[in-house]
């Protein structure tokens, strides 16, 4: 009999549990919300990224991209404060989050 060896690297078998469907589904919105955006007309964007942000609250890219949307186009400093506080609720620790909102504040 030959001695067979296994090698197998355990990052690759100790993967992240599998996407739920929730987060998925996130993701393409938040993409569909990419492929639309216009500086000059940001009203369908903003539709995917509240829409992704409702099938998955726990997809932080779809914040961000809502508060840049704020900041930079739509001038809704309020609104893109409120959405800054709702990933420090979910992620208290994100010094993303944290420095945007810093700079909100900054110019409130």
């Amino acid at each position: 009999e030959e001695d067979v060896e296994i090698d197998v690297d355990l990052s690759e078998v100790e993967a992240s549990p599998p996407e739920s469907t929730e987060r998925r589904k996130s993701k393409l919105l938040f993409e569909s919300a990419r492929e639309v955006f216009d500086p000059k007309d940001v009203e369908d964007a903003v539709y995917y990224l509240e829409k992704a942000i409702a099938a998955d609250e726990t997809f932080l890219p779809s914040y961000f991209a809502l508060v840049m949307i704020m900041m930079e186009n739509t001038g809704d400093l309020a609104e893109a404060a409120r959405l800054c506080r709702r990933v420090l609720e979910l992620a208290p620790k994100n010094k993303k989050a944290r420095s945007l909102l810093e700079t909100i504040e900054s110019k409130q």
